[in-house]
C-alpha cells in the first residue's frame, strides 16, 4: 500500500505507514484533519532509522523490522541473477548460432572440392566450440582430399584431446593412419633450395644496396660538360655532388656532399668512392660510415674489394695495390686492372715498348704472381692500344684479346682464347669481331657464345662502355667438341647489362646461358641515331645500366643536335636532360628517381 503523504511503500495489512507513521487505509483515511494532528510526532532519530512509532507502542522501544529489509534484499539479488541468466542464455544461443553457421559455411566448401576456404571456416568453428567432434572430422577430410595427411592426424589428434576422447575421432584416426602407411614416401619432399653463395669480389656501381636502402650520387646540371661528342659529356671535376640514402620508404637523406662521381662501393659498413684527379687535385680514395660521417681518404683510386679478406683494390700511379681495414697498403703489380676471380687479380701489362702485351694473375697478399698469355703485338694490322675482356668459370680464364686502332679507337680484330687459372693450359678457341662474349654451361658442357662478323654493329664497340652493345644472334660453339651453330641469342657478357642492334637490353646471370630481357625497345626510352641525327634532332638513349637482385637503375640522356659542335666524323651534341629510373625486373614496373 503506497502512503499519499511521503510516498512509501508498505505491505498490504499495514495500518500505519512503515516510513513516515501516517494512518493507512478507508478507515485513516476518513480522520478529519485536527484528528490527525492529535498523532502524536514522529521522533527524527526513528524516523532517519526507519523504524515506526505507533501509538499503542507509545512509552516502549520500538522493534526493528529486519525480515522486510532481508526480503528487500533477496529481491535484488533474484532480479540480478535473473538479468545474468538470461545474459548468459543469450551469448550461448548467440555462439551456438556462430558455431553452427561456421560448420555449415565448411561443409559448403567441402561439398564444392574449396578447400582452403573450408578449412578457414572449420577452423572457426573449431575455436567456437572447441569440444564438438564435427569441426574436426570434417577438417580431417578437407585435408585428405589435398593429400595432406599428417595435417589430417594432427587435427584430429588436437580433437580427441580437447574433446576427451571422442569415439567417432578416434575412429577417423585410424583411417588416417591407415592413408599415412599406403602413402610413406610418396608425399613430395620440398626441394631443397642451394644456399645463395656470399659474393667475394665486388666492383664499384652507381647504385648499391644494403637492407633496404639504396646508396648513389645524386648530381646537377653542373655535374657534367653541357656539349659533348657522340653523346659523350665529361664529368665536370670540380662540382661537388651529393651522396645520399633513399630509404625502403622512398626518403632521401644526403650523407655526404664534396668532390666524386662514379662508381661506389659498400665494405664493412663503409661507402668508399674517388674523388678524380684534376689540376689541383690528386685522385683519392675516400670513405664515410653508412650515416654520412667519419670521412675518410688515402691517395689512389678505386678498383674493387674483396669481401671475404676485407680488403680493398685501389691503384697508384700506375701500381695495384689492396689496402686492409687499418690501411696498410700490399703492393700486388704493376699492371692494368681487369678482374677478380676467387681472391686472385686478373691484369694484364705492355712490355717490350708496347710490341708486346702479357696476361697475368696474382693473390692479393701479392704471392703467386704468373703469366697467364703472353701475345707479340707486331703481329696485329693497324696497330692500337691491346684490349682484353675476361669471364672466369671455375678455374678456367675465358678472354677475348684484339687491338684498337684509327682516331676512333675502333677493334680491329682479335681472338677468344682460355687459360687455367695457376698459368697452365693456354690455348686459342676461335677468331672474333668482337670483344663481347659469354661462356654458360648446357649440361655441364661449356658452351660460347661470340660473333666473326665485323659488318655488326656491336663488332667495334669499346669494351669499356658503359652499356655495351652486341648483335641480336650469336654464333654458339660446344666446347669440347668444336661444333658450331647460329642461335636466337643475343651477344653479350656475363653479368652485366647491354643492348642489342634492335634496342632492347638484356643481361645473362650465372652460367644459365638464358637472356633475361631488362627493357624492350618499344619502351621508348631511347629514340633517334646518334651518328644519323640532323640539326636540331633531339636524340635519347640509355647511358649506364646498374643491376641488383630485384632492380635494375638506368640513367636516360636526352641532348639536341648542333652541326657547329661537330668535330670532323664525330657529331656533336648539347645534352637537354637526364632521367634517373630504377625498374623492378620482375614486376616491369619503373620509377623515376629523380633527374636533372
Amino acid at each position: 500500500m503506497i502512503c499519499k503523504k511521503c510516498g512509501g511503500n508498505n505491505p498490504d495489512d499495514a495500518n500505519f505507514c512503515l516510513f513516515c507513521g501516517t494512518g493507512l487505509g478507508e478507515k485513516h483515511s476518513s480522520l478529519q484533519e485536527d484528528e490527525r494532528n492529535t498523532l502524536p510526532p514522529v521522533p527524527s532519530e526513528q524516523y532517519a532509522s526507519n523504524q515506526v512509532y505507533r501509538p499503542e507502542t507509545e512509552g516502549k522501544p520500538p522493534k526493528k523490522r529486519k525480515g522486510l529489509v532481508i526480503t528487500g534484499i533477496l529481491v535484488a539479488v533474484v532480479l540480478v541473477a535473473g538479468a545474468v541468466i538470461g545474459v548468459i542464455f543469450g551469448w550461448n544461443a548467440y555462439q551456438g548460432n556462430r558455431f553452427h553457421e561456421q560448420l555449415s559455411l565448411g561443409e559448403k566448401y567441402l561439398n564444392e572440392m574449396n578447400y582452403e576456404e573450408a578449412v578457414i571456416a572449420l577452423q572457426a568453428a573449431v575455436e567456437i566450440d572447441p569440444k564438438n567432434p564435427e569441426p574436426y572430422l570434417l577438417l580431417a577430410d578437407a585435408y585428405i582430399a589435398q593429400e595432406k595427411y599428417t595435417e589430417a592426424q594432427d587435427i584430429l589428434n588436437q580433437g580427441y584431446e580437447a574433446t576427451g576422447g571422442s569415439s567417432e575421432i578416434a575412429n577417423k584416426q585410424e583411417e588416417v593412419k591407415e592413408l599415412l602407411e599406403e602413402n610413406t614416401g610418396k608425399e613430395e619432399e620440398p626441394e631443397e633450395q642451394p644456399e645463395e653463395e656470399a659474393t667475394r669480389q665486388i666492383f664499384p656501381e652507381a647504385f648499391i644496396e644494403n637492407n633496404g636502402n639504396v646508396y648513389y650520387w645524386q648530381y646537377t646540371e653542373d655535374s657534367f660538360e653541357q656539349e659533348g661528342l657522340m653523346g659523350n659529356f665529361t664529368p665536370v671535376t670540380e662540382t661537388e655532388n651529393s651522396l645520399v640514402c633513399m630509404s625502403p620508404e622512398g626518403d632521401t637523406k644526403i650523407l655526404y656532399t664534396g668532390r666524386g662521381n662514379g662508381g661506389i662501393l659498400l665494405l664493412s659498413g663503409r661507402i668508399y668512392f674517388t674523388q678524380p684527379a684534376d689540376a689541383s687535385h690528386s685522385a683519392k680514395v675516400c670513405s664515410v660510415d653508412l650515416n654520412g660521417g667519419d670521412f675518410q681518404s688515402m691517395d689512389g683510386s678505386l678498383l674493387a674489394a674483396d669481401v671475404e679478406q676485407n680488403l680493398l683494390i685501389v691503384s697508384l700511379n700506375g701500381e695495384i695495390q689492396s689496402v686492409d681495414p687499418a690501411g696498410n697498403r700490399t703492393s700486388l703489380t704493376y699492371g692494368n686492372f681487369l678482374s677478380l676471380s676467387e681472391g686472385t687479380l686478373i691484369y694484364w701489362v705492355s712490355e717490350n715498348e708496347g710490341n708486346a702485351a702479357r696476361l697475368d694473375a696474382v693473390e692479393l697478399d701479392g704471392s703467386g704472381q704468373r703469366t697467364l698469355a703472353s701475345f707479340s703485338i707486331a703481329q696485329w694490322s693497324n696497330m692500337g692500344g691491346p684490349a682484353f675482356t675476361v669471364q672466369t668459370v671455375d678455374d678456367t680464364v675465358y678472354f677475348f684479346f684484339g687491338i684498337y686502332g684509327g682516331t676512333g679507337m675502333f677493334l680491329q680484330e682479335g681472338r677468344i682464347y682460355a687459360a687455367n687459372l695457376d698459368g697452365s693450359g693456354f690455348e686459342e678457341i676461335t677468331e672474333a669481331a668482337s670483344s663481347l662474349f659469354y661462356v654458360y654451361e648446357e649440361n655441364g658442357i661449356p658452351m660460347l657464345l661470340y660473333n666473326t662478323d665485323s659488318s655488326l654493329s656491336g663488332a667495334n664497340v669499346y669494351p669499356g662502355a658503359d652499356t655495351p652493345t652486341g648483335a641480336t644472334s650469336s654464333l654458339c660453339m660446344n666446347l669440347e667438341t668444336g661444333d658450331t651453330e647460329t642461335v636466337d641469342k643475343p651477344l653479350g657478357p656475363a653479368e652485366r647489362a647491354f643492348s642489342d642492334e634492335e634496342g632492347n637490353y638484356w643481361v645473362y646471370q650465372g652460367l644459365s646461358g638464358e637472356p633475361v630481357q631488362l627493357i624492350a625497345a618499344k619502351e621508348g626510352y631511347t629514340q633517334g641515331s646518334l651518328g644519323e641525327a640532323s640539326e636540331g634532332e633531339q636524340c635519347s638513349w640509355i647511358e649506364s645500366m646498374d643491376l641488383s637482385k630485384e632492380y635494375m637503375y638506368f640513367t636516360v640522356i636526352t641532348a639536341e643536335r648542333h652541326l657547329d659542335l661537330d668535330m670532323g666524323w664525330r657529331p656533336g651534341f648539347q645534352r637537354i636532360s637526364t632521367e634517373v629510373y630504377r625498374k623492378n625486373i620482375a614486376s616491369g614496373e619503373a620509377e623515376l628517381l629523380y633527374s636533372y
